[in-house]
């Protein structure tokens, strides 16, 4: 899947309408007089059906924004409950978290962010690589000293000194260089102007942003060497150091970095929404009313002012003033939407700001190449070749060179169609490490090495380890109201076989609330996902709700209503305890806070297939369904030849159509998609999924990931997306499925 908007695309190694009608049926068309027809569905009251009961509870959660222990409390236990009701929905399936699988690397782990939100963790300079494969052995070692160090409030450099020293003892020796894999190229490079991670995870090694989180996941100095919070909570001020600079391409020095940069930075972002601006609507001053077009810039809560306050042309401060306390704003540094940027740069790159913004003017150049934008970061891009190679190299001139591990990072294309490319590119050298699918943990038991201790065996048992879950959720989106049944850039690629009747059929299911419950406890997600991560520990990385149930804890005790009950959650709690205690409540089959290996997690585990439930929840859908007029997109009665209406009758002889859409080349996808099949046909004789197989891993992502509009979604579950999330706050993840939210179009909603 594709990273996000912060959305994330999903990998096989991390692992225009169709217009035929069926013949003998007719649907009336719209005319301008019936385009607001009574019984036509709008998106805001197929939403309101869908998540009505979880939008009242989270609006009223979202509310509560002081930050006291108290209120923070009574906030992450209301937005609990929200999010029971959300799954509850079963809008969606939740799929997977990144890591979890088996992998063999080079780098020492934990010696980069492993923070899990923002973007630091695509920051790499600080990585060791060594020269040769970790043992399994020293790698758990390692480990045992990261946390080690934790508990001794030791410094990340202090970890990082002692992990190379144990490992040198151990014969392993380092490189300043650092190979990895990619699937999709950035196609732009103005970190201020996208929210895909395609994007971002490239561009955030060429700049530096306030505050940066290092490898104990502390925020820590960066382009701000210091900053103060007003008594209450709504002004943060940050000073600039004075030793930063802007380089071009070239490693020319262009100017030095300073406090308009961030001014310049964030009214752009505004200007060029793509993505980032609903971040920090309604959260810093003037914001709301200049994207509405009723404020100038001057009057949005951003500023550069001196060390008294002052807005200052030439102070040495950028300051933020918030609408109302935002106790995760710290967090939010972390990600793009406050990278800098150097105003008079931008203007030579055809830039303007507010009214005059223009991307699509011809003399527009700024984020379109690596050559069109400026450096600040520690590393300057001097390779973009097509699906092919990305090359960042360290410039001595950055003003925390001596401080960077690594002086050069290649990303090297890998589109997945060659599985065991993946392991041998890792074996060879060409990358520095890979997850292993199944098929490709097969090829390394197969091949016999010696690692740095003499030990002969299999490059798996030898070096092969589980990577680390993060915060990152996959998403299987159910298209709630389908427009579209051909990818929107080209009509030919991934065409639905449904005929006329069949797509309203679907579409008229998948508001149900039933029906979606049954195709979502009907789906074995362990089987599915077997072909990633092998069988052995193929429900490693699933995870069961939206927001990770780890994510945050209360820091306080707090008393809130569950169903009429006043139930009291102690300090310290874990969100996700709180949302199973009101899925539990409310009699739901979905379980999604289990005890794993002897820890509780919303991760490892398949809390919501049930194939009892399933075939419970597809009677109740039937009964509710069955018999009804059958409506067209537009709301329009179906009818036949003779002019009568159809009424919608599902059973085992005319299921429900499932369009699943499947990258036929490459073996991973290929095997999901038939695992799909199979499970869902094989607990429930009322759906048929149909596997809609495409050529390559970009029709596949038109299908779901690159469309922007819900009317342009072309599959009925959409399992291209990941979603990353921003800052440190649920509301990162529970943001993005309210009616403005950055995840709604997956729903074919908007």
């Amino acid at each position: 899947m594709l990273k996000r908007w912060k959305r994330l695309a999903v990998t096989a190694s991390s692992v225009v309408m169709a217009t035929a009608m069926a013949f003998g049926l007719s649907a009336c068309g719209p005319t301008d007089e019936e385009e607001e027809l009574p019984y036509s569905p709008t998106d805001q009251e197929i939403y309101d059906n869908a998540f009505g009961e979880f939008y009242d509870l989270y609006m009223e959660a979202r509310d509560i924004t002081g930050s006291d222990d108290d209120s923070l409390a009574e906030r992450y236990a209301l937005m609990a409950i929200s999010e029971a009701k959300l799954l509850e929905s079963a809008t969606f399936s939740p799929l997977t978290s990144n890591g979890g699988q088996y992998a063999i690397s080079r780098v020492v782990p934990h010696t980069y962010s492993y923070v899990l939100w923002g973007s630091d963790g695509d920051r790499f300079h600080q990585q060791l690589v060594a020269n040769e494969f970790l043992t399994a052995a020293d790698r758990t070692h390692v480990n045992e000293m990261y946390a080690e160090y934790v508990a001794a409030g030791n410094t990340a450099k202090e970890f990082s000194d002692a992990a190379k020293a144990y490992l040198t003892e151990q014969g392993y020796t380092f490189k300043d260089t650092y190979r990895m894999a990619y699937n999709a190229d950035p196609t732009n490079y103005d970190v201020l102007a996208t929210s895909k991670a395609v994007d971002t995870e490239a561009i955030v090694n060429t700049y530096d942003g306030l505050m940066e989180y290092d490898e104990m996941n502390e925020l820590q100095p960066a382009l701000a060497d210091s900053y103060t919070v007003s008594e209450d909570g709504l002004t943060y001020t940050f000073h600039i150091r004075n030793d930063a600079s802007w380089y071009t391409q070239s490693g020319d020095r262009y100017a030095a970095v300073t406090a308009d940069d961030f001014v310049a930075g964030f009214q752009h972002m505004l200007d060029a929404a793509g993505g980032l601006e609903y971040l920090v609507d309604g959260v810093v001053v003037g914001v709301t009313d200049y994207l509405a077009g009723a404020a100038g810039f001057d009057e949005v809560g951003v500023k550069r002012v001196n060390e008294s306050g002052e807005e200052d042309a030439n102070g040495e401060y950028v300051q933020y003033t918030l609408e109302q306390e935002a106790p995760y704003f710290m967090t939010m540094l972390s990600y793009s939407v406050f990278a800098p940027m150097n105003r008079a740069y931008f203007l030579s790159q055809g830039g303007a700001f507010g009214a005059d913004y223009n991307e699509t003017a011809a003399s527009y150049t700024y984020g379109k190449a690596p050559a069109n934008i400026l450096y600040c970061g520690p590393y300057i891009i001097t390779n973009a070749t097509s699906k092919s190679t990305i090359v960042f190299e360290a410039y001595e001139d950055y003003y925390n060179y001596d401080n960077i591990n690594l002086k050069s990072i290649t990303w090297v294309y890998n589109d997945g169609q060659i599985e065991t490319r993946a392991f041998t590119d890792a074996r060879d050298g060409v990358t520095d490490g890979t997850g292993l699918s199944e098929n490709t943990i097969t090829l390394a038991e197969s091949q016999t090495t010696t690692d740095i201790h003499g030990n002969t065996g299999n490059y798996f048992e030898l070096y092969g380890y589980i990577s680390q879950t993060d915060a990152t959720t996959g998403i299987g989106f159910y298209n709630l109201n389908r427009h579209a049944y051909a990818n929107y850039n080209d009509a030919t690629k991934a065409v639905s076989p449904k005929d006329d009747v069949a797509k309203a059929v679907t579409r008229m299911a998948m508001q149900n609330v039933h029906f979606r419950r049954a195709l979502a406890y009907s789906f074995d997600r362990v089987t599915y996902n077997a072909s990633r991560s092998g069988a052995e520990i193929a429900a490693n990385n699933l995870i069961n709700s939206f927001t990770p149930g780890t994510f945050v804890q209360l820091p306080a005790d707090v008393t809130v209503d569950i169903n009429g009950t006043a139930t009291t959650f102690e300090s310290g709690t874990y969100y996700g305890e709180i949302v199973q205690a009101q899925l539990t409540a409310d009699g739901s089959h979905i379980e999604v806070w289990r005890q794993v290996n002897g820890e509780y997690s919303s991760i490892g585990f398949d809390g919501w297939y049930n194939p009892d439930a399933a075939k419970e929840e597809m009677a109740l859908a039937i009964e509710e369904l069955n018999g009804t007029t059958l409506l067209d997109v537009y709301g329009n009665p179906m009818v036949d030849e003779n002019g009568n209406e159809i009424t919608i009758n599902i059973s085992a002889d005319n299921p429900v159509q499932i369009d699943y859409v499947c990258v036929d080349t490459v073996t991973v996808w290929r095997n999901q998609g038939s695992a799909y099949e199979q499970g869902i046909e094989g607990v429930l004789d009322e759906i048929q999924v149909n596997l809609v197989s495409v050529a390559s891993e970009d029709d596949w992502y038109y299908s779901g990931y690159h469309a922007a509009t819900g009317a342009d979604k072309n599959s009925d579950i959409d399992t291209t997306s990941l979603w990353s999330p921003d800052y440190g706050d649920p509301q990162t993840y529970l943001d993005t499925v309210i009616p403005t939210g950055y995840m709604i179009t997956s729903f074919g909603l908007w």
